[in-house]
Order: structure tokens, then C-alpha cells, then sequence
């Protein structure tokens, strides 16, 4: 069995955790013995040369320039034709398309007549199925859609946008895929002692609140710190650990000064380092991350990979219930959902938090109910099973 996995992004050697839904996915169906072969349609031009190849982490790996035709049309055209033929001479028992791209529309039309009926499609929340976008985009995906014969959605949310662009004779072309977790990352900590972790990391003697994210505004990070604020009346012993970079960075260190709350909260930089990145998510008591909606490109939670992190370790979490989330959390069962938009949401934020630092009863409920859930419903090698699946249903 042969497919080829199409993604406009893919980990390298500078950044080894974008895009990474794909990669986990190829490497999973590589341990099933299938012929996966990955297409990255826009690698890093700073480290590769148009066209070149490589084992990525035992994956095989084309990474073919991706050229504006705006800027150099020429080029472009060219461009696209060596990569179909690449893609022609493959000779896959399927092509997934990993995210929906307008850009992909370019290449499925010369593809289609060969691969008729061996084409699927990774469905995110995240921006791909945004209902808001302009109408152009929103009718080429539409039309993508339609020429697929599988859609693979990533998340009950997933599944519910699609049907609502798409027409009622093509629902049973949807089939729900849920993500998986990558377990490897955790096996070297998921035996070892949460105190004598917290001693290595200088963390003792105080409730640790986690959130690992892109500081951006649709993660809803403001919120949290003002959460920290009122928590901190009630209870002082904590610590809010906020891992990760991004554009909002220097707006969430302002409101930290702002309230006093610098020997509570500490950002630490992104941490490329899976086994130390464990280590955090080991010592915490409760993970959070209030991830909010919009209404822009990008402006919704696809599904919130870090959740089930979380509490495949068992933590309780709190989170925002946007898009895609409310298959990673099940509220009251792995923890607590709220509603970004509500007043004073602050206020419930913290009296989630709270109720999971002191009573002792609902933590232990939750965290058995968080690890069982996500060892029961998210695993790569579900994932790629599927797959399997219904590739030789259709050959």
C-alpha cells in the first residue's frame, strides 16, 4: 500500500513541531508497513533546495518550493508542473491532503484524472473551514470537498463544519479521525516521582497551573492572568507556568506587572526539548488554556493537541470551549469548559481552578477520568488504522 500525504508545512531540523499533526500521522502509518511518502509544499528555502529529498525521522520527505505566481508566474507554472509529475509518477493507492489550502486547487485539477477516485482530505477547524472567510474561499473549498472521496474529520467540531458547507449526498464520504498523542514523549517521565521532578525544576511546596501554547490572542491567555488575579485572593500558594512564544508575548508580560503577579506567573520560552517539555506537563496539578473564537483566518481552535497532552497524564484541564475543544475536554468528566464571551468569565475561571486545587475528591475523579479518556480515543495508530482501513475498502 502506497499514499502520499500532500501538507504546505512539515517539522525540519530548525522547527520540529510544525505541522507536526502530519508527521505523527506518517510516522504511525510507516510502523503499520504502509509505503507513506510525504509532499511538503512549502519547506524552508533556507535549508533545502527546490525539489530535494530526505528521511525525516525514518519518513520520506520531498520538499518541493511553493512560488507565489503573482510574483514570478514563470516560475510558478514550472513549478507546479514538475511537482505533478512527481505526484503522477507515484503511482499512490491514495493522496491525503493534509489541511484544506485554496493552493491546493492548482494541483488537484491536473490530478484528478489519474488520482479519480484516491483522493482524501484532512478537515481542521483551524482556518480551513472558517465560515466567515470571503466567498471565493469559501466556495473552492467547497468545491475541493466535492471532489474528494474521503474527508477526514479531525474532531466532532470538524465534522459538524462540513456538513454544514457541503451537500447532504456527501456526508458519507465524512469519516471522524480523531488525532492521536505521541506517548513516547511522556514514556521516560510517566513512571518517574512528581515531587523529585519538582525539586530538579525548583518548583516546591505550591499548586502549579500549566498552559503550553502560542502566546497569541485566540489562546486566551489575558484571560487566565486575570483569572490568576482573583484566584490569588482565595489561594496563595500557586504557580502559573506559561510556556511557549508568540505576537502577544509582551502585551500578557505588561498585564502580569500590571496586577502584581510576577512571583506567581512565569513565562518560559518555547521548549524544543520533548522529554523537559514532559517534565512540566508531569508536575503540574491542572493545565489551562481559555482558547476563544475570532472570527479571522486562524481565529478558531481546530481542536487543542495540548489538552489531551495534559491529561493523557492525568491532569484535570480548563479550557475555552471553541471549535474543535470540546472533543479534547468533556465538561465535568476531564475537567471544566467555558465560555470566553461571558461576563465576568474570569471570575468562573477561577473557581474552576480553585475547586481543582482544594477539593481533592473532584481532582482525583477527573484526573482517572482525563487519562482513561484520551488513552480510549486518541492514538496515532487508531488514526492510521483507519486509514488503512479504507484504502483497502477502496481498492
Amino acid at each position: 500500500m502506497k499514499i502520499a500525504s500532500l501538507s504546505y508545512g512539515y517539522p525540519d531540523k530548525r522547527n520540529r513541531v510544525k505541522f507536526i499533526f502530519t508527521h505523527e500521522q506518517a510516522k504511525a502509518l510507516l510502523k503499520l508497513n504502509v509505503d507513506i511518502e510525504v509532499i511538503d509544499l512549502n519547506p524552508d528555502k533556507t535549508l533545502y533546495k527546490n525539489l530535494s529529498y530526505e528521511h525525516f525521522e525514518s519518513v520520506k520527505v520531498f520538499r518541493v518550493f511553493n512560488y507565489s505566481i503573482k510574483k514570478n508566474h514563470i516560475k510558478a507554472v514550472i513549478n507546479l508542473f514538475r511537482t505533478v509529475r512527481l505526484i503522477k509518477r507515484g503511482n499512490y493507492d491514495m493522496i491525503i491532503f493534509s489541511f484544506i489550502n485554496p493552493k491546493y486547487l492548482l494541483l488537484l485539477l491536473p490530478l484528478y484524472p489519474k488520482y479519480k477516485g484516491k483522493l482524501a482530505v484532512t478537515v481542521h477547524g483551524v482556518g480551513g473551514m472558517a465560515l466567515w472567510e470571503s466567498k471565493l474561499k469559501y466556495f473552492s473549498k467547497r468545491y475541493f470537498l466535492t471532489k474528494m472521496e474521503f474527508i477526514f474529520a479531525g474532531s466532532d467540531f470538524s465534522n459538524f463544519l462540513i456538513r454544514t458547507i457541503i451537500k447532504p449526498v456527501c456526508y458519507k464520504k465524512i469519516i471522524v479521525n480523531y488525532y492521536g498523542i505521541n506517548k513516547d514523549k511522556f514514556e521516560t517521565v510517566i513512571n518517574k516521582d512528581k515531587e523529585e521532578l519538582r525539586k530538579k525544576l525548583n518548583i516546591t511546596n505550591c499548586k502549579v497551573l500549566l498552559t503550553v501554547c502560542d502566546l497569541i490572542y485566540r489562546k486566551g491567555i489575558d484571560l487566565l492572568i486575570e483569572a490568576d488575579c482573583i484566584l490569588l485572593q482565595k489561594y496563595r500558594d500557586f504557580i502559573h507556568i506559561i510556556i511557549g512564544r508568540g505576537s502577544e508575548k509582551s502585551n500578557l508580560v505588561e498585564l502580569v506587572n500590571k496586577n502584581n503577579l510576577t512571583k506567581n506567573v512565569v513565562f518560559i520560552d518555547y521548549i524544543e526539548d520533548d522529554e523537559l517539555l514532559a517534565e512540566y506537563y508531569k508536575i503540574c496539578d491542572v493545565y489551562s488554556m481559555i482558547s476563544r473564537t475570532t472570527y479571522k483566518p486562524l481565529g478558531l481552535e481546530g481542536f487543542g493537541i495540548s489538552y489531551i497532552e495534559a491529561e493523557y497524564l492525568g491532569k484535570p484541564v480548563v479550557g475555552g470551549n471553541s471549535g474543535g475543544v470540546t472533543t479534547a475536554v468533556k465538561h465535568e468528566f476531564t475537567g471544566f469548559l467555558v465560555d470566553p464571551e461571558e461576563e465576568k468569565i474570569e471570575e468562573k475561571i477561577s473557581e474552576y481552578i480553585l475547586k481543582l486545587f482544594t477539593d481533592e475528591k473532584i481532582y482525583k475523579k477527573m484526573s482517572r477520568n482525563a487519562a482513561m479518556y484520551v488513552r480510549n480515543n486518541f492514538d496515532w495508530n487508531k488514526n492510521a488504522g483507519r486509514i488503512i482501513e479504507t484504502v483497502k475498502h477502496n481498492l
